[in-house]
């Protein structure tokens, strides 16, 4: 009874071994499964992993999580990736396909998830650049807006944000301004955003009512600082309005804009002219108002301050005068050289 006991455990344990041995076996043969996922939300601009688009489990789970399957694109933007590239992936790790079930999709959409540019970074980065230019002109810049574009358009992260001065620089109304942002993990890259901005400087205005064709002189006008209007540009120095005269009227305090100049005659109506009467070597110079205006060569009539008779006269600079009449000489250069001398 004892003897048969021992031969039926030594049985036993055979049986269990070769069990056990079948059970390794089959583990050993037992297959991975992967099933590619439809579509996945991930980082933006960092390293796509297998695990990451699609739902692991087997033996292999954990080797095969790591495979990089390849890089994510940009902030907010979309791709698809087929299973063959998956495959590929697998194969360059020296993963054995026969050891893999396949399941899920036949490929798998990628959206890139980013983040918007934060406002006041923006603003206070263009600021800063406003602030340093202070000193380069007369000019003082004034932000009044600021429209950042729509959209996730850097990845997730710290980033910090500088500002490019503009090629030509600022001008009041809407411009673009173009900014550098700088990820901290990644490559700078080159924006733009949408700003109003408010210019000031010095211009001329006028200090009295001007009428229309009257010549302007320095002191019909003085500078004080002004918003300057979009598209348009304005005298900026008493200097500029030498010689010129109004093409419309201009309001006492008004802005006087390049554009609402235009050269002045050389002789106004009313105004004091020099008249030369040259005859026979014997120059003189009379002091005549000017009844009507006139431009260098037209000719003009003019009244003795004595109150003569009205004289017809050419112009021939301003505020002079050439009586018709006199000898040709005088309407030269040497002429008006032997005029200064008889004054």
């Amino acid at each position: 009874m004892r003897r048969f006991t021992s031969v039926g455990s030594a049985a036993g344990l055979i049986v269990l071994a070769v069990l056990g041995a079948g059970r390794l076996e089959a583990a050993e043969r037992e297959e991975t499964i992967i099933s590619v996922r439809e579509q996945v939300s991930v980082e933006a601009e960092s390293t796509l992993r297998l695990d990451q688009v699609a739902d692991l489990t087997g033996p292999l789970r954990e080797t095969l999580s790591s495979i990089r399957i390849g890089r994510t694109p940009g902030p907010g933007r979309r791709v698809v990736i087929a299973r063959a590239a998956i495959e590929r992936a697998i194969s360059e790790a020296g993963i054995p396909m026969s050891t893999l079930l396949w399941q899920g999709r036949p490929q798998v959409r990628i959206h890139a998830l980013g983040q918007s540019l934060d406002h006041d970074l923006v603003e206070k980065a263009i600021l800063d650049g406003i602030a340093a230019m202070e000193g380069e002109s007369e000019e003082e810049i004034r932000l009044v807006s600021l429209r950042l574009p729509n959209g996730p358009l850097l990845p997730p992260g710290d980033y910090r944000v500088r500002f490019v001065k503009p090629p030509s620089g600022f001008r009041p109304g809407t411009q673009r301004l173009p900014i550098e942002v700088i990820p901290k993990n990644g490559s700078p890259r080159r924006l733009s955003v949408v700003a109003r901005m408010e210019v000031l400087a010095p211009v001329m205005v006028a200090r009295r009512h001007i009428r229309s064709g009257e010549k302007i002189r320095p002191v019909d006008l003085k500078q004080e600082i002004r918003p300057l209007p979009t598209n348009a540009r304005f005298l900026r120095t008493p200097s500029e309005a030498r010689g010129t005269m109004a093409r419309s009227t201009l309001r006492e305090g008004q802005p006087v804009r390049v554009k609402a100049l235009a050269p002045a005659l050389a002789i106004e109506a009313g105004e004091v002219v020099k008249a030369l009467l040259r005859e026979g070597g014997v120059s003189l110079v009379l002091d005549t108002v000017a009844r009507t205006r006139g431009d260098v060569g037209m000719i003009i009539t003019v009244d003795g301050i004595d109150g003569r008779q009205g004289l017809r006269g050419r112009v021939v600079a301003p505020g002079r005068v050439v009586v018709i009449g006199s000898d040709p000489v005088a309407e030269t250069t040497e002429g008006s050289a032997k005029e200064k001398e008889a004054e």
